[in-house]
């Protein structure tokens, strides 16, 4: 508690001085430091389950209270002193505040809702827990000034809203297991997307590319990715942030993946072709031609893989005898 100044009053009659009064301010209630609780400012003991927020400023009141407290980066509340009505507290989230992103550390899981606007603690243990990476705190929402772009890892991005308009990011990652968390080179399953290993039976579809853009990529989020066949756009709540994860076939001998002066096998129906090394006594053909379009080959091609526009590019890989 901050100690009250001690004042004197002096008492006039008929212009001489004939007394005094000491008089002495009621005792501030609610100091820097001290902790209340989610409905109301009514000071708790800081080690209380229902402390959810520490008083770190007492502000003159502006108008909204919220502006008393914008020059606090960790200040989530701003509240009304019910005995100094000119006096703003300015407060901060405890780890008892579960429902408010402020009070999120590296390595927190959360459950985000539906729609993405809010986000709760809760154990690591939960149904697809989303880990927190790290949280940014930024002007406004949704967060257009490249979110999370300093946490390459992250998967998801959530701009939450926070004190006086400004927004609390998320920048966060699902835990192993998940879909999302498959990473160039490794295998996902066809039906629900999770990561298997590339030579188990249910592998449908290998990561080709996986990375961050902050505007729509759109339909065509694989332009560019060879032999992409299949692609995953992630957007998240509250920021321009979209994770794309671009995928092909699983095998990497595919056809498709082949380059001009690659060796090919099993060029006959009705097996496709497969990239092979060229000393394999096997490898009687070879790829002349790739076009990153839906095409006709040049002369002499006895074999023409071709993909047509969609996700990717198209992708015609021409294969004649050696």
């Amino acid at each position: 508690m901050i100690a009250a100044l001690v004042g004197v009053v002096l008492l006039a009659a008929a212009g001489a001085v004939t007394g005094y009064l000491v008089t002495r301010p009621d005792p501030i209630v609610l100091a820097i430091g001290d902790c209340v609780g989610p409905a109301t400012v009514a000071e708790l003991a800081c080690d209380e389950p229902e402390a959810t927020h520490r008083i770190m400023a007492r502000e003159p009141r502006e108008r909204p209270d919220s502006a008393a407290c914008m020059k606090h980066d960790a200040a989530t509340r701003a509240e009304r002193d019910t005995q100094y009505p000119d006096v703003v507290l300015c407060l901060e989230p405890t780890r008892n505040a579960n429902d408010d992103p402020g009070s999120l550390r590296q390595g927190d899981c959360v459950e985000v809702s539906e729609k993405g606007t809010t986000a709760r603690r809760v154990p690591c243990t939960h149904v697809d827990p989303i880990q927190v990476l790290s949280t940014e705190l930024h002007a406004t929402i949704p967060a257009t000034d490249r979110a999370c772009a300093e946490e390459p890892e992250t998967r998801l991005a959530f701009g939450l809203t926070s004190l006086g308009g400004r927004g609390i990011v998320i920048c966060a990652r699902y835990l192993a297991g998940h879909s999302k968390t498959a990473e160039v080179g490794e295998c996902v399953a066809k039906f629900d997307q999770t990561p298997v290993p590339c030579d188990a039976p249910e592998a449908m579809y290998r990561v080709l590319d996986g990375r961050v853009e902050y505007q729509d990529p759109g339909n065509r989020a694989c332009a560019g990715i060879r032999n992409s066949q299949s692609s995953y756009v992630h957007s998240s709540s509250g920021a321009a942030f979209y994770y794309v994860q671009c995928s092909g076939p699983v095998a990497t001998d595919h056809i498709g993946y082949g380059t001009p002066g690659d060796c090919a096998t099993d060029v006959r129906e009705p097996l496709q072709p497969k990239v092979t090394d060229c000393s394999d006594p096997a490898a009687d053909h070879l790829v002349t031609e790739v076009h990153d379009v839906a095409t006709d080959c040049g002369t002499g091609w006895v074999y023409k893989f071709v993909r047509n526009d969609g996700a990717a590019n198209g992708l015609t890989v021409c294969v004649a005898s050696r």
